[in-house]
């Protein structure tokens, strides 16, 4: 990333003329008011000096509301770039996150991988110890088949049968504990996926926010249009004050040519008075006729004199007409160029829509799309859960888990139909607002026909008052001719006044008239110099009013011609999109044979679009306080990596304890081979019983046969040697012995037994808890989908990426151009300045010669080292402030 440079709206953007400046300036403007104020002969000087400063005052008030808005713009722009870096640091914060999660959930993976193995093989072991249960189930049976005269044996199966009967009924609850488990680490999984769809919906919120700070970007760009605008009418100010000046420049030289007039009637005067000294003698006799002769004249002279103020008064109203005939004029274009802005405007936003319009055809083609994959993705469902049907009985929590899926695939398949339509009903609106702007643009060119047959009679209006002025100047003419006539007359008129005047007293007051007249012409010149001198003075500032002016007019027609070539750069871009809609008008085409089936569905999309308005404006709402929830995602996201830590500490618990599991199981398995192997032994055991079985139901037989014999003796002293003998009691008693050894080793054995299946039925309930706590195979699929989509994020947000860094350098290189703008100007205004205050030095100097070559005196000589005054109020001598400026 390129640094940005710092750009200070304080400091960048300046006013030409400054706040103390201008103070100065109206106090100027108020001390030559009250100088002048009483002065009949300055009052034209006086409304013009006033028109100059109001004109002055409004550029002013002009240039600070410009300058005002330049600094909001630059406050907007930073921050919209505050905002575009808060925007960036998030995304990368959403990146990192993400690839801890995937590596979180590579992790998780490979555990349930490692979990699964170890289900596997603690199936296989259930599966082992259900086959010694029912082996020893067998072996029960068959102890239950031979009948032993030891009851203490017996008893001691019987108590074994109960003791395995509760271990296989202990196994079948914790195989139903292990199903619940099952089912919780699916409903575990299923709230993960409901996380991840939030957490898709808060990246989707994310863009939209992208979406509007776009927009606000090109809200921008229309502001920047309407400073274009405004800088074309300060052109249109600029020519006014063209014109201004040139009246005034006429005005300017009326007054030079009243000067010289003036210089010619001295000279006239002085020879005058030269011819009346040396014929005073021979005039004093024809004095009286004369005298009253030249009250006659003038009074002619006062007569014409007012004739001709009635004549430029009717000027001036003819001027002030055709001011306010180009000010209607002026205003007319304004609007007129307001008009064509709006048809461009419009014309933008129809380009927009009909780009919206394809977007939506395109996201309708994807949902149908979509929808085509879910009615298969559906029938498949639907195969599945006949198959799921066919075994309920013997899989009843798979058959639930499937529906569920179903009805979950089913809700999608509608949310889906929805969205379909909505986009439907959308394109209809687009529709609908597209012929609506069309009708406005109608109304527009109307509006636009109406303005030119307007300005073609305010054309008219204007030719018409032009004649009427060429009729004026031509009997201004036949006066002017009027008057030369009547100053010939008057000429010879004084010529025959200078032959008859004889009188030397009368003459003599002639002559102190004629010098009081005399001074009072000096002291009229002297006016007249100052009066010069300030009007050279405010032709100067007029001329650096100009300067200042054309700089600016080359500034904004060098920001003009870059904006053209903008222009014309999305002109080509609209020339290259129309193509593009034509294209797209074929492919509408198409489409409208299909859309013209709905017709009947265009009504309620007007009611749709309402709503979706409605929807804009909560979305505008909700914009705000998406930041809080992003600030509380990366919260979660925090515990969820604490949660997660804690989980693979727990994670290694586990592996510890299964590894301790597996040795007792190892040592378990080495006790059943022992068990097995004595097992083996009781064989001859089973034989010995058999065969004493057999002897005892001899024993029986004979006991009986005895007996019978003894209640019915046939013999009363009947004798039989029996063939054996009574046993000893030794032998007696050390059988005894031998059946007690083995009676307490049968007892051990079994008291063995019995603890070894409760520490298995213990390691069986903690691998059972542990196997609650792990997912299930299903949740591996679910899993491989949540990296996928993981993977088309990033890819999104890398795009978005890409498009803000495209928009910060553009926003940079702006800022460059608008600081190397600034800086020229300045260097422009320092090198007009030094030009104009040398050439002001070199017209000092020159107005100074031909005063001395004259032989008049330096104007303002009175007035020693002060101040001079420009027309504007501007100060000749430069401020101490200004010269380091410059």
């Amino acid at each position: 990333m390129a640094e940005k440079p710092n750009f200070d709206p304080k400091t960048d953007v300046q006013i030409s003329i400054d706040e103390a400046a201008f103070a100065a300036i109206e106090r100027d403007f108020h001390e030559v008011l009250q100088n002048i104020m009483g002065d009949t002969q300055l009052e034209k000087f006086q409304e013009e000096y006033q028109k100059l400063h109001s004109a002055l005052k409004r550029s002013y008030e002009n240039e600070q509301k410009l300058v005002q808005k330049v600094r909001e713009l630059v406050q907007l722009q930073q921050l919209n770039n505050h905002k575009m870096t808060t925007i960036l640091r998030l995304q990368n914060e959403e990146k990192v996150q993400t690839q801890r999660l995937q590596a979180e959930l590579d992790d998780t993976l490979q555990r349930l991988s490692t979990m699964q193995q170890d289900d596997e093989r603690n199936r296989q072991r259930i599966e082992q110890l259900t086959q010694i249960n029912n082996a020893l189930k067998k072996s029960q049976d068959d102890q239950l088949m031979v009948q032993t005269d030891d009851q203490q044996s017996t008893e001691v199966l019987k108590a074994s049968n109960s003791i395995l009967r509760k271990e296989a009924e202990e196994h079948k609850r914790s195989i139903r504990d292990l199903n619940e488990a099952l089912n919780q680490l699916k409903e575990e999984f299923q709230i993960l996926k409901d996380q991840k769809q939030n957490v898709e919906l808060q990246l989707q919120n994310v863009q939209n926010s992208f979406q509007t700070k776009y927009q606000e970007n090109e809200k921008l760009v229309n502001q920047k249009g309407q400073l274009e605008n405004e800088i074309q009418n300060l052109r249109l100010r600029i020519q006014d004050l063209e014109v201004k000046e040139t009246e005034n420049d006429k005005e300017q030289t009326d007054l030079i040519n009243r000067i010289q007039n003036l210089e010619n009637e001295k000279k006239y005067a002085e020879q005058k008075q030269n011819q009346l000294e040396k014929e005073n003698l021979m005039q004093k006799q024809k004095q009286k006729k004369t005298e009253d002769e030249r009250n006659d004249k003038e009074r002619i002279i006062l007569q014409l004199k007012e004739n001709f103020k009635n004549e430029e008064d009717k000027q001036k109203e003819t001027q002030m007409i055709l001011n306010k005939t180009k000010q209607a004029e002026i205003q007319l274009q304004k609007q007129a160029k307001q008009l064509e802005d709006q048809i461009k405007s419009l014309d933008i936003q129809k380009a927009q829509k009909d780009d919206q319009i394809q977007k939506y055809q395109k996201i309708l083609r994807e949902t149908q799309e979509e929808l085509q994959k879910t009615m298969h993705s559906n029938k498949e469902i639907n195969t599945e859960k006949q198959d799921l049907m066919r075994t309920v009985e013997t899989e009843q929590n798979n058959c639930h888990v499937a529906q569920v899926k179903v009805a979950d695939r089913e809700d999608v398949i509608k949310q889906q139909v929805n969205i379909v339509r909505n986009y439907e009903q959308e394109i209809e609106a687009f529709r609908d607002e597209a012929e609506k702007q069309r009708k406005i643009i109608f109304q527009l060119e109307k509006q636009s026909e109406q303005y030119s047959h307007s300005a073609t009679e305010i054309k008219q209006k204007f030719s018409q008052i032009q004649q009427e002025l060429k009729m004026k100047e031509l009997t201004i003419q036949d006066l002017q001719k009027r008057i030369s006539d009547s100053e010939s007359k008057l000429r010879q008129k004084q010529q025959l006044y200078e032959q008859v005047r004889a009188d030397r007293n009368l003459y003599s007051k002639n002559l102190v008239e004629a010098q009081d007249e005399i001074a009072e012409l000096r002291r009229q010149f002297r006016v007249m110099s100052h009066v010069v001198d300030q009007l050279k003075q405010e032709i100067q500032s007029k001329d650096d009013n100009l300067v200042e002016i054309h700089l600016k007019l080359k500034t904004t027609q060098k920001q003009k011609e870059a904006v053209v070539q903008d222009l014309e750069k999305a002109r080509q871009k609209i020339r290259e999109g129309l193509v593009v809609n034509q294209q797209a008008k074929t492919d509408l085409a198409n489409l409208n044979n299909i859309i013209a089936e709905n017709d009947a569905e265009y009504q309620k999309l007007d009611k749709d679009k309402k709503k979706i308005v409605h929807q804009r404006d909560i979305l505008a709402n909700q914009l705000i306080k998406r930041n809080d929830e992003l600030a509380l995602l990366h919260e979660k996201v925090k515990i969820y990596a604490t949660t997660l830590q804690k989980g693979e500490t727990q994670y290694g618990q586990r592996i510890e304890e299964i590894r301790a599991l597996r040795t007792a199981l190892a040592s378990l398995r080495r006790k059943m081979v022992q068990l097995q192997r004595k097992a083996a032994a009781i064989d001859p055991y089973k034989k010995e019983i058999s065969r004493l079985n057999a002897d005892l139901l001899n024993e029986k037989t004979k006991t009986k046969a005895l007996t019978q014999e003894l209640q019915s003796p046939t013999n009363v002293h009947r004798w039989r040697q029996l063939e054996g003998k009574d046993p000893n009691a030794f032998e007696l008693i050390k059988k005894v012995q031998v059946y007690q050894r083995r009676l307490i080793d049968k007892t051990e054995e079994v008291q063995k037994l019995s603890l070894e299946k409760e520490e298995m039925q213990t390691l069986y309930n903690d691998l059972k808890q542990r196997l609650q706590a792990h997912p299930g195979p299903e949740d591996q699929k679910k899993l491989q989908a949540y990296r996928d989509d993981a993977r088309t994020k990033t890819r999104q947000l890398q795009a978005i990426s890409g498009e803000l860094a495209m928009f910060q350098t553009q926003s940079i290189e702006y800022k460059t151009e608008i600081e190397n703008l600034t800086k020229e100007l300045n260097e422009v205004k320092r090198k007009y300045f030094t030009y104009k205050k040398k050439e002001y030095d070199d017209m000092v100097k020159k107005s100074e010669k031909q005063f001395e070559e004259q032989g008049f005196a330096k104007p303002n000589a009175q007035s020693g080292t002060g101040p001079k005054f420009v027309g504007g109020g501007f100060a000749v001598v430069p401020r101490t402030g200004d010269e380091n400026d410059e």
